[in-house]
This record gives C-alpha cells, sequence and structure tokens, in this order.
C-alpha cells in the first residue's frame, strides 16, 4: 500500500501520476545502456513495436488505463517487454527476476558470439575475458564518442558546462530514450501491443495511447513551449 509512506520524497516515484516506477527509475540506466550498444539513441531508427508479454500491476485499471484504486502504488511491480525495432534487433525489458534469468539487475546482450552483462559495477561475460589477449585499441572511446574518456559523469558534466562541448550522457539522447520507457509503461497500463512512432513521439493509430503522451495542462499552469 501506498499511502502508510504517502505520496511525495521518494515515493513519488511509484505513482504514475508523477512518474513511471521501476521503468523510469532504473530504466533510465539500462534502457539507455542497451539502446547505445544496439546503435537506437537516434530518432531516425524506423518504428517500434512494444508488446506487454506480462505485466503485474498493484491495482485494476480501465479501458483508457487509468488505476481504478487511489490507496496504494499504482506502476508495474512484475514485466516483461518486448520491444521488436524496425530492423528486427529486439530489446527485452523486464524486472529484476533473478530467479528467473539467473543474473541480477543489469543488461544482457545477445550476440551471434556471445553474451555479456554490464550494471554500474559489473562487467561480465565472454567478451570481456578476451579483451585480456585482445584489447581494445587505445582510442576506441574518443573514436566512439569524440572525446577523451572522463573519469567520471561528474567530471565529464562540469567539463562540458567549461568547454561547451556535448557530454557523453547528453540531453538529447536520454530524452530519446526515457520516451521509450514512457511509451512501454503506457502499452503496459493499456496491456496491449502498440507501434511507436520515436520521430513524431506518437503511437500509430491509437487514439487511448496517444491520449497518455501529454496531459490537458490546467488554465493558468501552461508550460510555454
Amino acid at each position: 500500500a501506498g499511502f502508510p509512506f504517502g505520496r511525495a520524497h521518494r515515493y513519488y516515484r511509484w505513482f504514475y501520476e508523477y512518474s513511471g516506477g521501476k521503468l523510469t527509475d532504473w530504466g533510465a540506466h539500462h534502457v539507455d545502456i542497451a539502446m547505445l550498444g544496439m546503435d537506437k539513441l537516434r530518432e531516425d531508427i524506423g518504428n517500434i513495436t512494444i508488446d506487454p508479454l506480462e505485466v503485474t500491476h498493484p491495482v485494476e485499471f480501465d479501458d483508457k488505463g487509468m488505476p481504478l484504486a487511489d490507496d496504494r502504488f499504482n506502476t508495474a511491480v512484475r514485466f516483461k517487454v518486448l520491444c521488436t525495432f524496425a530492423d528486427g534487433q529486439e530489446m527485452m525489458v523486464r524486472d529484476n527476476a533473478k530467479e528467473d534469468l539467473g543474473f541480477g539487475n543489469g543488461i544482457m546482450f545477445h550476440g551471434d558470439k556471445g553474451r555479456f552483462l554490464v550494471n554500474r559495477g559489473k562487467l561480465v561475460g565472454q567478451a570481456v575475458d578476451e579483451l585480456k589477449t585482445n584489447p581494445l585499441p587505445e582510442d576506441w572511446f574518443e573514436n566512439l564518442f569524440g572525446q577523451k574518456q572522463p573519469d567520471s559523469h561528474m567530471s565529464n558534466f562540469f567539463e562540458a558546462m567549461s568547454t561547451r562541448k556535448q557530454p557523453v550522457s547528453d540531453v538529447r539522447s536520454h530524452n530519446l530514450m526515457l520516451n521509450i520507457c514512457h511509451a512501454i509503461n503506457i502499452a503496459m497500463r493499456l496491456n496491449r501491443k502498440l507501434e511507436y512512432d520515436p520521430k513524431q513521439r506518437r503511437f500509430v493509430g491509437d487514439d487511448v495511447a496517444n491520449s497518455h503522451v501529454e496531459r490537458e495542462q490546467r488554465k493558468g499552469y501552461e508550460i510555454m513551449t
């Protein structure tokens, strides 16, 4: 239940009214890395099919994706969603069910030569082991991001402020990635497959889904764009 903790402070994130639950919390880190690895942090990647295979919410929803109870948390607690990109690449976004997956919180990359897992503090797998005998070239980071490898995101941020260069984690790519997280949440709330256009930032042929993209703003509180 949510109300014993209130709707403010850190608990706001478990209400769709204010946030997106686990998907826009940890998803802000993991979906980012997954899409970076697949070269999908761009607007011109084509439409994405989002299929909520398994979803568990702590409350029921009406046919417009609105929670029918307001006395508890309402964001998804278990989920397994398949995102299929226009080129056929797939990204499975799911909760941290260690007993099902055999590994904990992180991003598992599957390729034709094996797989590897990465999260904030871990990088393991066959590809990582092979770096001991076949290391990356010294300038790999500079070739990928156009700058030398920073000590941390914080130092990179301050450097970007002083040099006016794009940081490694830039606002635009993060905005594109988080739009995907929000689109997945909408598919889970409606519990149906959706087609999302990241360039138009709209769903194809689904007015109800598009009604969740932006809300009607109250008079006097409009955000001017």
